[in-house]
């Protein structure tokens, strides 16, 4: 049976970090800094909270920068035959208090609402201060150039549940038959004026998806 982890791309040029795999298990985080390594970005790079009108673009609201996380299948077998129907999802809920939302970003398509791998965007912000939001469309579209142009194209990302799955890639031509990558997620937090101020506690997230 293929391997199967879970990574996370940054930089210029894809630069992968695995967050989970058979052999490891990492703890991601959302910092003002384009980097995936937790040892690395450690707590120099927190999202402020902002004072009412001096957050991002003179709002009340800072972002991370936006983090963007794939399937990565290696080792395909012979017996293997293809993984399809691959979702995404919260546990319907976020314990890091009042004033900090995670946002999803989704494309116009219902059900492959998630990143083709060749789409790819490096993440943009001010570094220790702000992230730019993925749907951004001002100071020359700064935001994700998949999404930013999309109607609606952010959610909150606890809407999605194990009853109500974020669909990252389904139908009959779109599924996984050799080694390579699904569909991405990206997601981004927002912090506002209301926020407290500290590290809070881990989520978990969980991919799902068929494997024939």
């Amino acid at each position: 049976m293929a391997d199967i982890s879970v990574i996370e791309v940054y930089g210029s040029s894809w630069t992968e970090f695995i967050l989970s795999s058979q052999a490891s298990s990492n703890t991601g985080r959302y910092c003002t800094y384009d980097h995936a390594d937790p040892s690395v970005i450690g707590t120099n790079y927190p999202i402020r909270v902002p004072t009412a009108g001096n957050g991002w673009n003179n709002t009340d609201y800072n972002y991370s920068y936006w983090k963007t996380h794939f399937l990565k299948i290696t080792g395909w077998g012979a017996g293997d035959t293809e993984i399809k129907n691959v979702r995404w999802c919260t546990d319907g809920s976020l314990g890091w208090g009042t004033g900090v939302t995670l946002w999803i970003a989704k494309s116009g398509n219902t059900y492959n609402w998630g990143l083709p791998s060749s789409q790819y965007s490096q993440a943009t912000g001010i570094e220790k201060t702000t992230g730019n939001p993925f749907w951004s469309t001002v100071g020359g579209k700064e935001g994700h150039p998949y999404y930013r142009d999309v109607a609606n194209c952010s959610s909150n990302a606890t809407t999605y549940d194990s009853n109500n799955y974020f669909w990252v890639m389904s139908g009959a031509s779109n599924k996984i038959t050799g080694n390579g990558y699904s569909w991405g997620v990206v997601t981004q937090v927002q912090v506002g004026t209301d926020a407290t101020h500290g590290l809070k506690d881990p989520e978990t997230f969980t991919w799902v998806y068929d494997i024939i």
